[in-house]
């Protein structure tokens, strides 16, 4: 990741600029709930962009489903690493 990374803060809502940033929202995330995201397929977008399908199911602390479906990520790279992410629903 770029050091001004560009980061959802998925769980709080906003986002997360630069490491430390990230690192303090997925810290408080974490502690919270219990998400995983299973990746799918990879698509190229526009130049330095890569699409992601992904399944993802997150869970309470104490392991109780909040949410589960399919979501989409988007990588945007710049110098070949992460410059942002963005999470959308998927399109149907």
């Amino acid at each position: 990741m770029r050091s001004d990374v560009d980061w959802p803060n998925a769980w709080e809502g906003g986002r997360a600029i630069g490491h430390a940033a990230v690192r303090d929202s997925w810290t408080r995330q974490f502690a919270a709930i219990n998400p995983h995201a299973e990746p799918l397929t990879f698509e190229d977008g526009a130049p330095g962009v890569v699409l992601v399908r992904v399944h993802q199911a997150v869970k309470d602390a104490a392991g109780g489903l909040l949410s589960e479906g399919f979501v989409r990520h988007t990588y945007t790279f710049s110098d070949g690493l992460v410059a942002r992410m963005d999470v959308s629903e998927e399109p149907t």
